[in-house]
């Protein structure tokens, strides 16, 4: 069999890079000079504040924590979102409300999103899954209406300092984990936009305790196998080869290595922590040295293979949505395990596991629907 040397995994992370940020190891920086240069280098208007975490759940507990929703409240959120997003509402004691979304722009409609809202509807929480970035305005509006706080998850969408989200939103999350668009192995750049809520959510992040710089570069270091083994086409055909005549399934490892966060410790006690010096210090970095221009033109490629999927008949989620980018690249068919299948006997890499969004479950017993429609694509 003729391998194509390129896994369904790449880590976006050059060696380089990596050597940059070796003498924060030794003589670390200005904690709150690195601070002030991603203020600079990531905030667009006046009233913005940035607050960086070490993960966007850091945020979003931060979030509730100020907020402090009676119990039993409701949170609005679009029907495929990220597990640990849906897991903290719950820990606060909240109902996350799923609303159904459609293929071609991965969005709720508007009637959806209107049936949702109850007067103990609290905020809505809108996720850009796969980069489908759609035309939220109506959202907003929607929002305004009803006197409601929008918070927008762009972790899958990033694509560059100068597009930090939309003014309308009370907060805009970015995520960096390890197989995200511009990693930097962790952190989250969260713009919020309200100046008493940054206040307060600041107040409440600077009581954690601050991760030590050893533990990212063990995270460096355990990260070397699989950018080794995933980013190096030598090292892709070759591995690739040898572990699958053995019927050694490499991904699922590969991925578990890059996975945030250890699975031993307290739910939220794993995010209640701020990021290392030398953590601050890679964000900056990756946010300086991201080739823009070039990203453009990739994307570019992408769109035009995805049109070309769609003549085919194989459907990409958020294909309808001019404005968008790809941190992965998602496709929709009636038989996965065939279509792996298939693709592996011709060589093609392709994996199911990259990303842990899933479709969230409405409460039981709940007077709302359960998105079905969503649910059949998802899993299809």
């Amino acid at each position: 069999m003729n391998l194509i040397p390129y896994s369904a995994l790449y880590i976006d992370m050059t060696y380089g890079q990596l050597a940059t940020i070796m003498p924060e190891f030794v003589k670390p920086s200005d904690r709150q000079a690195l601070k002030r240069e991603l203020e600079r280098k990531f905030l667009r208007l006046p009233h913005e504040k940035l607050l960086i975490t070490l993960s966007v759940r850091t945020c979003w507990d931060l979030f509730f924590q100020v907020n402090n929703f009676p119990l039993g409240s409701e949170i609005i959120l679009t029907a495929v979102n990220i597990p640990d997003m849906v897991r903290v509402i719950r820990y606060h004691g909240l109902i996350p409300i799923p609303v159904a979304i459609d293929l071609g722009h991965m969005k709720p409609s508007r009637e959806a999103l209107e049936k949702a809202i109850s007067p103990r509807t609290k905020a809505i929480m809108i996720s850009f899954i796969f980069g489908a970035e759609f035309d939220a305005e109506y959202v907003y509006d929607i929002a305004e209406k009803h006197k409601l706080p929008v918070v927008e998850d762009l972790a899958e969408a990033y694509r560059d300092t100068k597009r930090n989200g939309n003014p309308r939103a009370k907060i805009s999350f970015f995520s960096f984990g390890s197989i995200k668009l511009n990693t930097c192995y962790g952190g989250g750049l969260n713009v919020i936009r309200d100046e008493e809520l940054y206040n307060k959510m600041n107040a409440i992040h600077e009581t954690y305790p601050i991760q030590p710089n050893y533990i990212f570069l063990k995270k460096i270091a355990k990260n070397m196998i699989p950018l080794i083994g995933l980013n190096s086409t030598f090292a892709n055909r070759w591995g690739r080869f040898f572990l699958t005549t053995f019927g050694i399934e490499y991904k699922e490892r590969f991925v578990a290595m890059l996975r945030g966060f250890p699975q031993n410790e307290d739910f939220l006690c794993k995010f209640r922590k701020q990021s290392s010096t030398a953590l601050l210090a890679m964000l900056l970095l990756k946010m300086s040295t991201f080739e823009a221009e070039s990203f453009k033109r990739k994307t570019a490629e992408l769109i035009d293979a995805q049109s070309v999927l769609l003549k085919n008949g194989i459907q990409v989620p958020g294909h309808l949505n001019e404005d968008r980018v790809f941190w992965c690249y998602p496709i929709v068919v009636p038989d996965k395990v065939l279509c792996l299948e298939m693709l592996a006997q011709r060589g093609v890499d392709a994996y199911m596991g990259a990303t842990q969004v899933d479709v969230v479950d409405s409460p039981v017993g709940y007077s709302y629907d359960y998105p079905y429609e969503t649910c059949l694509l998802y899993t299809s």
